[in-house]
């Protein structure tokens, strides 16, 4: 991506002020593996719409990837509250608390997993034993 094209882009999108073009430009550019040009496109999404589920998960994700974990927590926890029985945010969220080390969040995600996703316990209860061993 060009530096001409990246500004034809964001000068398109800031003038429609569409969310869902946001959203798109977002993801694209997060499947490309341009991940700051991804969060910063769907932060302009979340401005308009802070609840969305699909562009915080994409945040999410673009984080995750970039290994921006502590960025990456504060999405997780307002997905775990929108939407706590999509296994990918419960996935995720494993993986913040493991990373982060964080217990009491890890012990949170589990039981919403043991009602949303019990086939997926075992392996996040594995998963987290291992990241928290001293």
């Amino acid at each position: 991506s060009s530096p001409e094209s990246w500004a034809i882009i964001s000068t398109f999108c800031s003038l429609s002020k569409n969310k869902q073009l946001y959203d798109q430009v977002g993801q694209t550019f997060g499947r490309w593996g341009l991940f700051d040009k991804s969060i910063f496109f769907l932060k302009k999404s979340l401005k308009i719409d802070p609840y969305s589920p699909n562009a915080l998960l994409s945040i999410a994700i673009s984080y995750h990837i970039k290994r921006d974990i502590k960025s990456e927590k504060p999405v997780i926890l307002k997905l775990l509250k929108l939407i706590p029985e999509d296994p990918q945010v419960l996935r995720l969220g494993i993986q913040v608390a493991g990373y982060l080390k964080e217990k009491k969040l890890g012990k949170n995600i589990l039981n919403l997993m043991k009602k949303y996703n019990p086939a997926a316990l075992p392996l996040a209860k594995d998963y987290l034993n291992n990241a928290f061993k001293p």
